[in-house]
């Protein structure tokens, strides 16, 4: 784990894309490895590989990532 998710875990109690507040069992924190923002799960449901980054496997995005991703692509 990156210092990034451990300070965005501190700091963000609502997903970055929806506000719906953070539980620790009912809505879980994700975080976007493309742009490390905090988001619930129906926020961030989506996986893609970040070859920019190096990584080949898929990894968790945020539907605003995704999207952007599939229009450059």
């Amino acid at each position: 784990r990156g210092s990034w998710l451990d300070e965005a875990d501190e700091l963000a109690a609502s997903c970055f894309a929806c506000s719906s507040a953070f539980h620790p069992v009912k809505n879980r924190r994700h975080h976007c490895r493309r742009c490390g923002d905090t988001y619930c799960i129906g926020c961030s449901s989506r996986y893609q590989p970040l070859l920019l980054s190096g990584l080949e496997t898929p990894q968790r995005v945020c539907d605003a990532c995704y999207d952007a991703a599939a229009r450059d692509n």
